[in-house]
């Protein structure tokens, strides 16, 4: 494990803590998910994949009616100067994704960027330097142990409140191989396909 990261192990292992983010990782987003009924919203992290797409975790989605998107927000508590925000009510699950008590398996919801008259969708190039490249595959198992960063306003500390602040963590890439002998939670299916 990288030095700044900490796993704490019980039954599912989280990881929590990292550094505070000052300047990068503009694509993060954070997103506050709501349904019509209620004011009170969740919050989950994502990614700006493409000119028009969020990719987030489908638990963020289910049961929810709309979103919205915090974009280049490092702090809750501040509003910063190239914020914006945009809210969306399409988002697609992926098709495989089963909602089941520690069920991670095809956790992926993509978020489309609101539409106007038109019906022209929010073109996210245009307000980013770039965007992330997702691989067309990786082969986890030449991947294993490399470093890997990951960022979002998680916990600080185990069973803790989720920061007010954005923060990023190194961590390590694992093999299917590993992640299955080193589980802590029951399979009722095939895990890796």
């Amino acid at each position: 494990m990288l030095e700044n990261s900490r796993t704490i192990k019980k039954r599912n292992r989280r990881v929590v803590n990292g550094m505070t983010v000052r300047e990068s990782w503009d694509w993060i987003v954070r997103l506050e998910f709501l349904t019509d009924d209620s004011d009170l919203s969740s919050l989950c992290g994502g990614t700006v994949i493409h000119r028009n797409f969020v990719l987030t975790a489908a638990h963020c989605c289910i049961g929810k009616d709309y979103v919205i998107m915090n974009f280049k927000d490092k702090s809750r508590r501040t509003i910063e100067t190239d914020q914006f925000q945009l809210k969306s009510r399409q988002f697609f699950n992926h098709l495989e994704y089963k909602e089941e008590k520690n069920s991670q398996n095809f956790d992926i919801c993509l978020i489309k960027t609101p539409a106007n008259e038109f019906g022209i969708h929010e073109d996210l190039s245009t307000k980013f330097d770039s965007i992330p490249c997702l691989p067309d595959e990786i082969d986890l198992e030449k991947e294993h142990g490399r470093n890997c960063w990951v960022a979002g306003w998680g916990q600080s500390q185990s069973n803790g409140v989720t920061s007010d602040s954005l923060k990023s963590i190194g961590i390590n890439l694992f093999s299917p191989e590993y992640c299955f002998n080193h589980r802590c939670w029951n399979l009722k299916a095939v895990y890796f396909r």
